[in-house]
């Protein structure tokens, strides 16, 4: 019983493995993109660097602001639970004030690279 196992799980995990190379292997272009396999833009509507840093610092924010919360809640956690121990509100405050620090920069990142990109815009 335990070979029939060990040998469906490596004929399993052989397959999962070997698939996307099989795939990748055709030789015809299926995508739709230019006929020489030339590179293509993997972002859509990004044609500038302006517009890519836009998109990124988008992103950064998107996944940046949640991941801020979670640390405003723990650092809330952490003064509950230091219950007057001057080494652990020591602590709670430094978490805290680092999280708005975060927070600060990745917004002061996104307000600059927009007033950058405003300031170009009009001078063209």
């Amino acid at each position: 019983m335990k070979l029939f196992r060990s040998i469906a799980i490596t004929a399993g995990s052989s397959l999962v493995l070997l698939v996307p190379f099989l795939a990748g292997a055709a030789t015809e272009n299926v995508t739709g993109g230019s006929p020489g396999g030339g590179l293509q833009n993997p972002l859509s509507g990004v044609s500038t660097i302006p517009q890519f840093i836009n998109v990124l610092l988008d992103a950064i924010i998107v996944i940046g602001l949640p991941i801020a919360a979670l640390f405003i809640i723990y650092a809330g956690f952490l003064f509950v639970t230091a219950q007057g121990s001057e080494e652990k509100l020591k602590n709670a405050k430094s978490t805290f004030l680092w999280t708005l620090v975060g927070i600060a920069v990745f917004i002061g990142a996104k307000v600059i690279a927009e007033l950058i990109d405003t300031t170009i815009k009009s001078i063209r």
